[in-house]
């Protein structure tokens, strides 16, 4: 059971890492607008706020804290 847990855990773990690592990437390509078209803009930040909600929604569930009831 607890290799389970752990195997899970470790998933979570690198869906978060890939995903704020994309977050990052894709703050850095906005920031260089002028390279890009308005319509390709507006689609990076559709996809920012995507990957954004995202995390917080995979961080709210794995957030168990301490005194927390369930």
């Amino acid at each position: 059971i607890l290799k389970i847990m752990m195997k899970s855990m470790m998933r979570k773990m690198t869906e978060t890492k890939k995903a704020k690592e994309l977050v990052k990437l894709l703050e850095r390509l906005i920031e260089k607008d002028y390279l890009y078209s308005e319509e390709s803009i507006k689609e990076m930040k559709s996809q920012l706020r995507s990957v954004k909600q995202q995390i917080a929604d995979i961080d709210k569930n794995n957030s168990k804290g301490f005194g927390v009831l369930m």
